[in-house]
């Protein structure tokens, strides 16, 4: 064989190559941007149940509770509508940032922004752990228990410890390596868009 066979086998490999290179980067774009996608929705028809769950739940208190004129109630009630419009808030403000994923984006962009959705919820739940003791002692204190009476002193140790316990499980083991691990995948995704 000559020189110029070898630069045409060359050039023929080549070209191949180069196909098949476009070929898989086109393969990976579309299985990136399908799995992408399903989390996108998925992300959104949580966030929407999120919004539309607690509204029925709050009617339900609404109605079965009957309204007294004193000190527990107001309380009560103010406590347990602060908590429920704080996570309401925090709700609607994670369903409006679902709604603005936008498709047309990189598939790169677009993983980066889901990753960024899931932190700000996990940070979310984290807010709505912290709220869980007092939404619960609001709606005790509103529905007319006796908060304050010795039989109710067990109780109240269950729940502080169970919320306590569970806050420091989550946070140590859930809560913390999920955001390590989202804060690895959007600093991989931003380094790939630099590439």
């Amino acid at each position: 064989m000559e020189l110029t066979e070898f630069q045409q086998l060359w050039m023929k490999q080549d070209e191949k190559l180069r196909e098949t290179i476009m070929t898989n980067r086109i393969l990976l774009k579309e299985l990136l941007t399908g799995r992408t996608e399903k989390k996108a929705n998925f992300i959104r028809n949580k966030a929407l149940f999120d919004i539309i769950l607690p509204i029925p739940m709050l009617a339900i208190i609404i109605v079965t509770i009957e309204p007294r004129n004193d000190v527990s109630f107001i309380t009560g009630l103010i406590i347990f509508m602060f908590c429920f419009m704080l996570t309401y808030y925090y709700a609607i403000r994670h369903f409006i940032n679902a709604a603005r994923i936008d498709f047309s984006k990189a598939p790169v962009e677009l993983k980066k922004d889901i990753k960024l959705m899931e932190l700000y919820k996990l940070k979310t739940k984290k807010i709505s752990l912290i709220l869980a003791p007092f939404f619960v002692s609001g709606i005790f204190l509103f529905a007319g228990m006796h908060v304050f009476s010795k039989t109710m002193i067990p109780f109240y140790l269950l729940v502080v410890v169970v919320a306590g316990i569970s806050f420091v499980v989550s946070r140590n083991y859930g809560f913390k390596a999920r955001i390590e691990k989202l804060n690895k995948d959007i600093l991989e995704l931003e380094n790939l868009e630099t590439e």
